[in-house]
């Protein structure tokens, strides 16, 4: 999060099912009463303005809770940031930032107009760290129940994440491909495409490792 130029980040977590534990003692520790199952969760920041994933916790078992896992790994931000972030992380506020959540109803009572109106623009910010989730899961190690040991799992969402922060270069590769090359009657060899696509991704890791 160092090297955001922009200092606007979200965070939320999320989770994914894994197949039931054999023990019992594991069936309890990985139920997650949110998901109705046997789940892992990890917390994700995001970059409000670079849309991007920046920060990525550990793995852990579905019953733990969100604030539990930051609290524990404690992510340093840049000093003068701002955090926007939802109920479930109340009572996180970590140095250096200024932080916004959405305001909770009171019991009985209704919410004023200016709180409704809060809410409303704290959404706007937030769908984006949603966003990021959502485009992550698309690939679907990270979205249907894994069937291999919970071990190998955290070593696969770092890299994950890092192929799909991948698509926009690709994207604008072959933008830039088609554009060159449009009218001029000329073949583009699909093994020039891949050469060059592993040089931007092999740049592209080496800028953000």
């Amino acid at each position: 999060m160092k090297k955001c130029l922009e200092l606007s980040f979200i965070i939320d977590g999320t989770e994914r099912k894994i197949q039931r534990p054999k023990q019992q003692e594991n069936q309890k520790r990985y139920y997650s009463g949110k998901k109705k199952g046997h789940t892992v969760k990890n917390n994700i920041i995001a970059n409000v303005v670079s849309r991007k994933a920046v920060y990525l916790s550990g793995t852990y078992e579905g019953k733990k809770h969100d604030k539990k896992i930051v609290d524990e790994e404690n992510p340093i931000f840049p000093k003068g940031s701002i955090l926007f972030k939802d109920t479930g992380f109340q009572g996180y506020e970590p140095e250096n930032t200024t932080c916004y959540q959405p305001a909770k109803k009171p019991r009985g009572k209704n919410l004023s107009l200016e709180d409704r109106f809060f809410n409303k623009m704290i959404s706007g910010v937030r769908i984006i760290v949603e966003h990021v989730i959502s485009g992550i899961k698309r690939m679907r190690i990270v979205k249907d129940v894994f069937r291999n040991t919970k071990n190998a799992i955290p070593q696969n969402s770092p890299f994950l994440i890092i192929l799909w922060q991948f698509q926009p270069a690709c994207r604008q590769f072959f933008q830039f491909r088609s554009n060159f090359f449009a009218g001029t009657g000329m073949e583009f060899e699909t093994t020039t495409v891949i050469a060059k696509s592993l040089s931007l991704f092999t740049e592209y890791l080496h800028i953000n490792r």
